[in-house]
């Protein structure tokens, strides 16, 4: 009789990965933070306006290399959680994500080589579509993959005690 009254409220409370010491809680939680540093790139690139180059430069460059944290969330995925779904016999996410997290890797080391090769407004616009605009592209897109194919199908797969472990 108890259990039945309890039940509406049990069924209603949050799941696991919904407290904040939960890893897919604390990845979540970096890619708002992520999302906001892409949306701040991205303003900053539309609305250089008047900015003198060298300083526009400058700023994108300090934005960039903020960005570039973002390998560490990386690192910690393929190094924390990854194994555990391996363990379990899933192989495919972490195969082709790692392979995407290098490809972003790649992009940032591009993205950050090629703004010290600008010299005009109009190379700063060609380097923006050429550049940056695929960097940010392919981390938002990891986001995306991450929160709607990999926490998913980790939260299914993971036992309570590996995600203590993790």
């Amino acid at each position: 009789m108890h259990a039945l009254i309890f039940q509406s409220a049990l069924e209603k409370s949050a799941s696991p990965e919904t407290f904040p010491s939960h890893p897919v809680y604390l990845f979540r939680l970096e890619n708002r933070e992520v999302e906001k540093l892409t949306k701040e790139i991205r303003n900053a690139a539309k609305n250089k306006k008047n900015a003198k180059l060298k300083a526009f430069k400058k700023s994108l460059r300090d934005m960039l290399l903020k960005l570039k944290g973002v390998e560490t969330h990386y690192e910690r995925k393929e190094h924390l959680l990854f194994p555990y779904l391996e363990r379990q016999g899933f192989m495919g996410p972490s195969k082709v994500m790692w392979g995407k997290d290098n490809e972003v890797r790649d992009l940032f080391k591009a993205a950050l080589a090629d703004l010290e090769r600008v010299n005009t407004d109009e190379e700063l616009q060609a380097y923006v579509k050429k550049a940056l605009d695929p960097l940010l592209e392919e981390i938002e897109g990891m986001i995306f993959k991450e929160e709607n194919i990999l926490f998913p199908i980790a939260i299914e797969k993971l036992s309570a005690e590996d995600w203590v472990n993790i």
